[in-house]
């Protein structure tokens, strides 16, 4: 039997996974996983043979958009375009496709995928300056997220390996920048770090770049906290007054610049 599930890290017995029932007997099946550390469980699973024709309920809905596995898939409504390249998926299946309102239903992400597949949008409202805004969005819940997207004229395109819901999203609100405490022309001699809270509620956070009396720093970014920190580094600064700048950009241009002004003593 052909092995569809191509990971190279995956082992199976010479029968691929298939068990041959002996006639008029009851048998035990023994299951064992493992991972790369050792760990395992295993599951006994009794098999009693029967010479009755199994009868299996399938829930399967047919519909128009039939996966074949091992071939190439093209599906097309109104604006939208799915290409999926054979070897995709590891089975053949009947695809929920669907497009309302500029929303791409395409069938859930329970079924897995080998690789990517591409998806298009084509929008030729928009003026020329807004698709410079635009990208490519999964929804989880009511979630927006982020996809890499290229446009080429009036089409975005993106490249995913994750089945459910599209639509195509216009960002053009800035980027957030917060400090907890201001420190504006404030002496914090003694001060080791500053810390700021970056934010982008759409496209997401593409880069952050700080400087400091015109030179870059090195900012560290923890994502669970939304915060980048500069630990101060005495070389860069200066007795007094010091210039600090932040630029944070999302992922579709839009930017935000922050400055303040702080005083330290580096005297000893």
């Amino acid at each position: 039997m052909k092995n569809n599930y191509l990971w190279s890290n995956i082992n199976t017995n010479v029968d691929n996974g298939v068990f041959t029932i002996t006639p008029n007997s009851t048998q035990i099946i023994r299951i064992e996983v493992s991972d790369y550390n050792e760990n395992k469980i295993e599951i006994t699973i009794p098999i009693e043979y029967s010479n009755q024709t199994a009868i299996v309920l399938s829930d399967v809905k047919k519909t128009p958009y039939l996966i074949k596995y091992n071939k190439d898939s093209n599906f097309e409504k109104e604006n939208v375009s799915v290409y999926f390249p054979a070897g995709t998926f590891y089975e053949d299946f009947y695809l929920n496709f669907d497009v309302k309102q500029n929303m791409l239903y395409l069938h859930d992400d329970t079924v897995p995928a080998h690789s990517n597949f591409t998806i298009s949008f084509t929008d030729t409202k928009s003026p020329s300056e807004l698709k410079k805004k635009m990208f490519i969005a999964s929804l989880y819940g009511k979630k927006f997220n982020y996809i890499a997207t290229k446009l080429d004229g009036n089409t975005f395109t993106c490249r995913t390996r994750t089945l459910g819901r599209f639509t195509l999203v216009k960002d053009v609100i800035a980027p957030k920048i917060s400090i907890s405490k201001s420190i504006e022309n404030k002496w914090i001699t003694g001060q080791k770090s500053i810390s700021l809270t970056i934010s982008d509620e759409l496209s997401g956070v593409k880069t952050y770049n700080g400087y400091l009396n015109g030179k870059w720093i090195l900012f560290e970014y923890e994502s669970k906290l939304k915060r980048i920190t500069h630990a101060f580094v005495e070389e860069l600064l200066t007795e007094g007054q010091n210039n600090l700048k932040v630029v944070v950009t999302d992922n579709v241009g839009n930017s935000t610049i922050f400055e303040t002004q702080f005083n330290i003593s580096i005297k000893k």
